[in-house]
């Protein structure tokens, strides 16, 4: 008896600060920016493994950059694949405040867009402790009934600075 039934693979957004190797090192030499190494090499080991196990990964990446580390204001770089990984970078204006607004508009109608193609064969795996990505995907995840995953990329406890315990809180509120 044939099988009629066509494979259904799941496809996951990983939606973080990760980037591409070639864009972290032009980072650093450009502009001397610590892209937070340990963030990058925890997502990139996350997504190579998941990649290696045969499974549709795609990254929608805030780049690791503030106003006050970078004279660029104007952040568009192209998309760009890098072993087996494909790497989406959000545009924005790097100035106080509009960064955050631009990554947080741009990140929710991307994740809605995205999602909206085959719901039930998609999920978003986010990092909670990028305040202004991390709420509006979980937001227009949450929205049209997609999967989403919650990781944490440090230790809060280290990041947050005299409070700030509340945001994690909502955070992890907003995945279940």
């Amino acid at each position: 008896m044939q099988n009629n039934y066509r494979k259904v693979t799941m496809k996951y957004l990983y939606i973080s600060t990760l980037s591409s190797e070639r864009l972290i090192r032009q980072l650093h030499e450009h502009t001397g920016i610590n892209p937070g190494y340990a963030v990058q090499k925890f997502g990139r080991l996350l997504v190579k493994g998941l990649v290696a196990n045969g499974l549709d990964v795609n990254t929608l990446s805030a780049i690791p950059v503030i106003p006050k580390s970078c004279e660029r204001r104007i952040w568009t770089e192209k998309s760009e694949e890098e072993n087996g990984v494909r790497y989406n970078y959000v545009p924005f204006l790097n100035y106080p405040l509009l960064r955050q607004i631009f990554l947080s508009i741009y990140t929710f109608f991307y994740v809605l867009f995205w999602g909206m193609k085959d719901r039930k064969n998609r999920c978003i795996i986010c990092d909670v402790l990028n305040v202004s990505i991390c709420m509006s995907s979980l937001s227009a995840a949450r929205i049209i009934g997609l999967k989403r995953l919650g990781v944490v990329t440090d230790l809060p406890s280290l990041m947050m600075r005299g409070g700030g315990t509340h945001y994690l809180s909502v955070a992890c509120g907003l995945g279940e």
